[in-house]
């Protein structure tokens, strides 16, 4: 309850949402039966209220709820950079993955993905809301790789289908309605029609 009142009182969303909304997320990194102890409960929170902090903020939050759970992180300098590790029953730090990359493994349409500390990060931070189904918004400035962390997150996913929709200022309901029609295809149920 005190992480929740700490964000609320610090006003530091990068998307302003409700209480509901901030709950909401918080418990879309518990939910699916994998918390399983206080450490993973705790990184839970940290990513579930944290996710929608600026970076400076998410830091100062993170070593509170580290407090407040009586949990030393990894790094206390790189304080977000860690995971919980299953094997070992505790937290360690991501890694920089040294991926060996030919010409073949390079295309404009998918480049690869190198699995920076950061991607490691934001992919463990975005997977529950994908496999939950759950909606969430990537924020971020052009060229940051969002697109590409995106398209490989989907990518993890055996059956999706991904859609983009390059959002402007121009951009209104019928451009997504349109999208919507062009990659679905429409049912008809016994609550009305649905796009699949």
């Amino acid at each position: 309850y005190s992480a929740l009142e700490w964000v609320l009182k610090m006003d530091c969303q990068v998307v302003k949402t409700s209480k509901v909304g901030l709950v909401t997320s918080c418990f879309s990194q518990l939910e699916g039966g994998e918390i399983k102890t206080r450490v993973e409960f705790v990184l839970g929170v940290i990513r579930g209220l944290g996710s929608n902090m600026q970076l400076k903020e998410r830091k100062e939050f993170a070593k509170r709820i580290y407090a407040l759970g009586s949990i030393q992180p990894p790094d206390p300098r790189n304080i977000l950079n860690c995971y919980y590790d299953r094997k070992t029953s505790r937290l360690a730090c991501y890694a920089q993955e040294n991926a060996s990359i030919t010409f073949d493994d390079i295309s404009v349409t998918e480049p690869p993905v190198i699995k920076t500390v950061d991607i490691q990060t934001n992919l463990d931070i975005i997977r529950p809301w994908l496999r939950a189904l759950r909606p969430f918004i990537v924020v971020g400035p052009e060229g940051a790789g969002k697109t590409m962390l995106l398209r490989h997150a989907f990518s993890e996913i055996k059956a999706a289908n991904i859609a983009t929709i390059n959002c402007s200022s121009q951009t209104d309901s019928k451009n997504v309605i349109g999208k919507l029609f062009e990659c679905c295809s429409m049912f008809n149920t016994n609550s009305g029609r649905v796009l699949r």
